[in-house]
């Protein structure tokens, strides 16, 4: 069972996961998102603090968001990684493939700073 909490805010669509994303939560769970961009919501933040387990079924879910968003000049940020489930991105060798931050907070404060754009020059 997977629980998913959306929290919208200013720059991002926070999507919190709770419980289990595997081959029988999965395709709810595609669904889910592929509706949130496909309704124009490009930044999306998939917080995982409360993610219990991931399986490859699972995987497969954030790599079709990442090509998805890509294609439409968009941003996908993962969360609050528990180093179980970010061990499981590594091993599958996808760490390099997402941005990972620390907190919720953090992930959102990425969106922020790219709609401030780049700072003075020296």
């Amino acid at each position: 069972m997977i629980d998913i909490v959306e929290i919208r805010g200013p720059g991002a669509v926070t999507l919190a996961l709770a419980g289990r994303l595997d081959g029988t939560t999965a395709t709810g769970f595609e669904t889910r998102v592929l509706t949130h961009i496909d309704a124009g919501d490009t930044n999306l933040v998939l917080d995982l603090a409360d993610l219990a387990y991931i399986s490859s079924v699972g995987l497969r879910v954030f790599l079709v968001a990442a090509k998805r968003l890509q294609a439409v000049d968009g941003r996908l940020v993962l969360c609050a990684a528990q180093p179980p489930i970010k061990q499981v991105f590594d091993i599958a060798g996808f760490v390099g493939m997402f941005t990972f931050a620390p907190t919720r907070e953090d992930a959102l404060e990425l969106f922020s700073q790219e709609s401030r754009g780049p700072g003075p020059v020296a």
